[in-house]
């Protein structure tokens, strides 16, 4: 999970370091894929609930994805910038737009599912809805 870095080792979490390998944690290779896959996932669950509650997908989207906007990479990038360290900047910068585009590629991802997918599974929840004798409430028309 964490790559191994020689040198410094943290005295304040002896336990994690060890864990690491280190005393520096840095970006584990997982974090290409994990950014796709938790944006795709948040991409179908949005769609599914849009369909469910007869909203727009980007009510639900956008609420979701917020967690995942490297908003620290933005920030050290431009901290970079203003202390006139071009190098950080540039590595910063690089890695944000990285994980912004692995997230843009999961939305992208999910939103190419095609939407009668997602009407049946409205129709499986009407219908569960139906068999418990639960009250269907429509509040939009499609």
């Amino acid at each position: 999970v964490c790559r191994v870095h020689s040198g410094y080792r943290s005295p304040a979490l002896p336990q994690l370091a060890d864990l690491c390998g280190s005393g520096r944690i840095s970006e584990s290779p997982q974090l290409s894929f994990l950014s796709p896959a938790s944006s795709l996932v948040l991409t179908i669950l949005s769609r599914i609930l849009s369909v469910i509650r007869l909203a727009p997908v980007t009510i639900f989207l956008i609420t979701s994805i917020f967690t995942l906007v490297p908003g620290a990479g933005i920030y050290y990038t431009a901290y970079y910038l203003m202390i006139d360290n071009l190098a950080m900047a540039a590595m910063k910068g690089v890695e944000t737009l990285k994980v912004a585009g692995a997230i843009s590629l999961g939305i992208l991802l999910g939103m190419g599912i095609p939407q009668g997918l997602f009407r049946q599974i409205r129709r499986l929840y009407d219908y569960i809805l139906s068999r418990l004798g639960l009250k269907i409430k429509h509040t939009a028309r499609r």
